[in-house]
């Protein structure tokens, strides 16, 4: 770079490769840019308008600094097209031989594991049918016996208690328990870590430890003892 042409900061490139490229490149007409620029700030710093003479002359000037600008302006798009060019062609190389590839494998080796995963849960739907199908009808409750209420969970399912009311000799306990379906959901948007259960690669779980299970994942529930 030339010590002899003063250069303000704001003409001057931030990026050292940027300052490299521009001085080695000579499709880049920087050294005349910086030239004319100082020419024209030397004009224009004892201009003052006073007369038509002066106006005039401010005018030419202002229509140089014009024509000046857009001639820079096209050599800048001209200068950066290859570096453009260049960018579109790597983005080109990886698309065809990495990345549509490996997006296409994906989408096959997912659709593999989908279409398990739905066989596997409609085989243990269907066996899950036969058991319940070959269960013994439940013997009549023996008179006298209380009966949990309608809904009430057993506390092997992780019941969690948070409080207990007494009213007619029956004490309500209220409380929570896993909630599957907030689980599963969370399975399906790629959670793979919920506390109190294994989650297994293909958006399947089993809950382990249900007292472990976070409230997020839990729903309202309640028993009751006579």
């Amino acid at each position: 770079m030339s010590s002899e042409t003063p250069v303000k900061a704001e003409l001057m490139p931030t990026e050292p490769e940027a300052i490299i490229r521009i001085e080695t490149d000579p499709n880049v007409q920087i050294e005349q840019y910086r030239g004319k620029v100082t020419e024209l700030r030397q004009r224009n710093e004892p201009l003052t308008i006073t007369d038509e003479l002066t106006r005039t002359a401010a005018a030419d000037l202002l229509q140089e600094i014009k024509t000046e600008l857009k001639k820079a302006e096209l050599d800048r798009e001209e200068t950066k097209k290859p570096f453009l060019n260049g960018g579109r062609a790597v983005d080109r190389i990886f698309a065809m031989f990495a990345i549509d590839p490996l997006k296409k494998l994906k989408e096959l080796v997912d659709g593999k594991l989908w279409t398990d995963h739905e066989a596997r849960r409609k085989l243990a739907e269907a066996a899950q049918a036969a058991i319940e199908a070959e269960k013994p009808p439940e013997a009549a409750p023996t008179p006298g016996e209380p009966q949990p209420e309608a809904g009430l969970v057993p506390v092997k399912l992780g019941f969690e208690p948070q409080k207990k009311l007494e009213t007619n000799n029956t004490t309500l306990t209220i409380g929570t328990i896993p909630d599957r379906e907030k689980i599963q959901k969370a399975v399906n948007e790629g959670e793979r870590a919920i506390p109190g259960c294994r989650i297994y690669p293909v958006w399947t779980f089993e809950i382990e430890e249900p007292k472990l299970v976070p409230s997020k994942y839990r729903r309202p529930s309640s028993r009751s003892r006579v």
